[in-house]
């Protein structure tokens, strides 16, 4: 005789043990590297424009530089293509709020990723308003706008390629 078991999403994850965090978990391990958004972090960085809505609002055109020259100006990610272990790099973009988001370095890289992430400090040709900036960023690639952080502040580089080899 067989016995065949389903359940529900929710109710599997009421019969599942609890999780325990490893060693090697983000949550866990300090970044690499920090970087704190000023307008020194941008200055002498090449600008772009971007255009985008944010929640079905109008199109905007917003001008920044790309967040991964913000990286490697401040040192957070090594100059050139990106080969072995950083391809496991990711970093976290952290707003005056507390709200977060994260991207892997590959998927921000030029030579590996499919578009450019900014750090807008304008949208219209002005400064972006204090309830949304100084910075903010721009993903024009994302369907919608939850990791267009407003109000970024703190870059967080991890490391996790490392934190796997250390295991």
């Amino acid at each position: 005789m067989r016995i065949a078991f389903t359940c529900g999403l929710a109710a599997c994850l009421l019969l599942a043990p609890p999780l325990t965090r490893a060693a090697e978990s983000p949550a866990t391990i300090s970044p690499a590297s920090t970087v704190t958004l000023t307008t020194a972090a941008l200055e002498g960085l090449v600008r772009t424009h971007v255009s985008g809505s944010i929640h079905g609002g109008p199109v905007m055109d917003f001008e920044g530089v790309a967040l991964m020259d913000v990286l490697r100006k401040a040192g957070a990610v090594a100059d050139g293509k990106l080969t072995g272990r950083a391809m496991a790099n990711v970093v976290r973009v952290t707003a005056t709020d507390g709200y977060t988001a994260a991207f892997s370095i590959a998927e921000l890289s030029p030579d590996v990723g499919a578009g450019t992430v900014i750090v807008a400090d304008k949208a219209n040709g002005k400064a972006i308003e204090a309830t949304d900036g100084p910075f903010r960023l721009v993903v024009p690639g994302d369907r919608r706008p939850a990791r267009w952080v407003r109000q970024a502040v703190r870059l967080d580089v991890f490391d996790l390629g490392q934190a796997r080899a250390g295991h």
